[in-house]
């Protein structure tokens, strides 16, 4: 036995690990911590608002849409009624991060206890899944449901290293409550690393009889080390916990034909987020250093092998190496989990090339998503692994993995921080307000430009006025408090409002008017748009329009300046029959 495995478990202190979990949290902190609305904040808090005040922003198609995330609204959307959306923001981010830091400074020191080596974990956590992700899923940033639901999925994946097999199904029922998605698949990928744990996984249904085995030793009478105790009734309680998501997420397509679902589908995965859901359409280069962390991860494993104690090994002392490395096996079941429902969402999208109703109706359930954050976290607890193990063995080899894993993730850090400040606008504005890289004056003069244009709108228009707005923003609602007619960004969840929102988008922002604006539809097809679809008010983005439109204009006002925004006000409907003819491929997806 070597000294690595001599050395016993040094004992956890609460100062030690509240102070590692404060340093944890200045990471995320550093790496997210921007000004509101961050890129899906705008989306998530918005609905929120809107679902706790339904006459807030009335009118609106997303806002009125179906409801996805319940309890999400159930148990944070309320603040919104009492605070501005920034503040909120700023308080469910704090939430999720401080709950995301102790879940993490939890697991990580339960596979590698070492002091303060979590806070490196934590850094190369960020490092590789913000820097090696395919689909473009992420876990720091803004708030919404997923964030909260990943702290539960950390906290299962804490009791599982342990071999404590009937707590973490609940956990993820209440991760999957919050987000149907992310807890749904972590169940999946746990009841894989159930499987894969071998004798020393707990029964399902009834309690096994006590034997000693080579593969448990003397841990069949030591409650550290594996829980023998039936799963099923605690699966019972996690899927009723997760029945709040379950439901809202099955009510969206209750009672939907099958030609407007089927619709849906394609519009949802193939013309709206394909960057996420489609493995075809992925960069290469994604999907490269996606592959490459794979083959990292693996190499890890085969260096840090999960022994299993022989008789009167060191697994039957909670203290010893074998314990420490026996719990590895959950974690790399998970992971390999993850990896393995990518797998297969590779394999539907490159199977069903020539068959995209039935692809996009399995493809809309983002097969990618736990890979995106799980392969990162094996990586990162990987190589603190490798340098545990090698510590007094290699101690060399040790010392320049630990060396280079910190210049690598906190020169990432320090990277990201300067480049991310040499644009402070908010992320959501940065994603789609126009942006001059060699002309960083224009950007931000564009920026303040379209907050004073909210900010009007705001205060000098009646809060049940409808808007058609620019295609190339996202944070309209957030600035100006008013309904949209459409949004890029804000694109429904159930099929119904999804078909519609593509309808919209087909009718109101055709090639033309990306290229030159508003104007390139004449004044009357939009003014016929706009009252179809309720509409009071236009929002021209004069940057894109080849000229001003030959409608009422209320803003700006004769006193004051807006050289990249106007608006106009929809003339009164004189003419009842003056909407535009039946779109002819209304029921139909190009």
């Amino acid at each position: 036995m070597n000294a690595i495995e001599k050395t016993p478990l040094p004992q956890d202190s609460a100062f030690r690990a509240m102070a590692e979990s404060a340093l944890i949290f200045l990471l995320f902190f550093i790496f997210a911590g921007w000004p509101p609305p961050d890129v899906n904040e705008a989306h998530y808090l918005t609905k929120a608002k809107h679902y706790w005040d339904p006459q807030w922003c009335q009118g609106d198609l997303f806002l009125e849409s179906g409801e996805a995330h319940l309890f999400f609204y159930w148990t944070f959307g309320w603040l919104t009624l009492l605070l501005p959306l920034p503040a909120v923001a700023w308080i469910g981010r704090l939430v999720t991060w401080v709950s995301l830091a102790w879940a993490w400074r939890r697991l990580s020191y339960l596979l590698i206890p070492r002091p303060w080596m979590s806070v490196l974990t934590a850094n190369l956590f960020l490092f590789f899944q913000s820097g090696f992700h395919m689909a473009g899923e992420w876990v720091v940033g803004g708030v919404e449901a997923k964030g909260l639901a990943y702290v539960f999925v950390l906290l299962a994946l804490g009791d599982l290293v342990q071999h404590r097999w009937r707590r973490p199904w609940i956990l993820l029922g209440i991760a999957a409550s919050l987000h149907v998605l992310v807890g749904g698949w972590s169940w999946i990928a746990a009841m894989m690393a159930w499987l894969g744990c071998g004798r020393s996984r707990a029964p399902l249904i009834r309690r096994r009889a006590r034997a000693a085995t080579e593969e448990t030793g003397a841990c069949e009478t030591n409650p550290a080390c594996f829980d023998e105790r039936p799963m099923l009734p605690a699966m019972i309680v996690g899927i009723l916990l997760a029945l709040p998501g379950l439901i809202a997420g099955l009510m969206l397509s209750h009672g939907v034909d099958a030609q407007t679902l089927r619709n849906a589908n394609i519009i949802y995965v193939y013309h709206r987020l394909g960057h996420h859901l489609v493995f075809h359409r992925f960069p290469y280069w994604f999907m490269f250093r996606h592959g490459l962390l794979l083959l990292v991860w693996v190499g890890i494993s085969v260096l840090t092998p999960c022994r299993s104690s022989k008789a009167g090994g060191g697994i039957s002392n909670p203290s010893g190496a074998d314990l420490r490395t026996w719990r590895q096996r959950p974690l790399r079941g998970f992971v390999g989990g993850a990896v393995l429902i990518a797998l297969i969402g590779i394999l539907i999208d490159q199977s069903l090339l020539y068959h995209l109703d039935t692809a996009a109706s399995l493809l809309k359930y983002y097969w990618y998503r736990l890979s995106d954050v799980f392969l990162p976290v094996g990586v990162a607890l990987g190589i603190a692994t490798l340098i545990h193990r090698w510590w007094h063995t290699r101690a060399g080899t040790a010392r320049w993995v630990l060396v280079a894993s910190m210049l690598v993730s906190g020169g990432y850090l320090a990277w990201w921080n300067l480049d991310r400040r040499s644009d402070m606008r908010p992320a959501a504005d940065i994603q789609m307000l126009p942006s001059w890289p060699d002309d960083p004056a224009r950007t931000q003069q564009k920026y303040e430009s379209w907050k004073k244009v909210c900010r009007w709108i705001r205060d000098h228009t009646p809060p049940d006025a409808v808007f058609v707005t620019p295609r190339h923003q996202q944070t309209f609602k957030w600035y100006a408090e008013r309904a949209e007619v459409f949004s890029w960004k804000d694109v429904p969840q159930d099929p119904e409002s999804v078909v519609q929102w593509w309808q919209r988008q087909r009718w109101l922002y055709p090639h033309r008017v990306v290229r030159w604006g508003f104007a390139a539809l004449g004044e009357d097809r939009l003014v016929s748009l706009a009252r179809h679809y309720g509409a009071t008010h236009i929002v021209v983005d004069r940057d894109r329009s080849v000229r001003e439109l030959m409608l009422p204009r209320i803003y700006p006002p004769i006193d004051s300046i807006n050289p990249a925004y106007a608006v106009y006000r929809v003339p009164p409907e004189t003419d009842p029959e003056s909407d535009p003819d039946p779109d002819p491929d209304s029921e139909t997806v190009p």
